[in-house]
């Protein structure tokens, strides 16, 4: 390889150095641009977070400046996240547990108001089935009178019941 050569790839690699360079510059400025861009909204939305944070009494008045602190850092918002995420669930698990309980105690109360009312009407042979005319065979055909009307005969027939 001659010296002219050498020179020529060195310089085509340097400028493919540079290429390269510039190209990871670029990325990296457009991550910091879309970085700052997600930190302005986080910021602008702290306030009204912070706001609503303590007029739902998750945080107390005493503790508003370090919450402030807290919601400027993604970490310690995670942190304050998670602990209103515990203390709703913990908070749905009383109501869910109180309206179980209502409902419980809500059964005793109709169970209690229904017994008091009355006492069921007992099963007389005649609510519950007919009798063929000779009263020998108990069936549910038709209505609850007694003996076959015509239009109980298609019916017993099919099924082999005597009439």
């Amino acid at each position: 390889m001659t010296e002219q050569e050498l020179n020529d790839r060195i310089q085509k690699n340097a400028l493919h150095l540079v290429e390269v360079a510039s190209q990871g510059f670029e990325n990296a400025l457009d991550q910091i641009a879309i970085h700052q861009l997600a930190q302005q909204k986080a910021a602008s939305l702290a306030p009204s977070i912070l706001q609503t944070m303590l007029e739902g009494g998750l945080i107390p008045v005493k503790d508003k400046e370090a919450a402030a602190a807290m919601l400027g850092s993604h970490a310690e918002t995670m942190s304050l996240l998670k602990n209103a995420c515990d203390d709703l669930a913990a908070a749905n698990a009383l109501i869910k547990k109180a309206g179980l309980e209502k409902d419980e105690e809500d059964k005793k109360l109709k169970t209690k108001q229904a017994s008091e009312i009355g006492s069921p009407v007992p099963e007389t042979p005649t609510s519950t089935k007919s009798s063929n005319q000779n009263g020998d065979m108990p069936y549910l055909i038709g209505s609850r009178g007694d003996g076959n009307r015509a239009s109980d005969l298609p019916l017993l027939n099919l099924a082999n019941i005597p009439h």
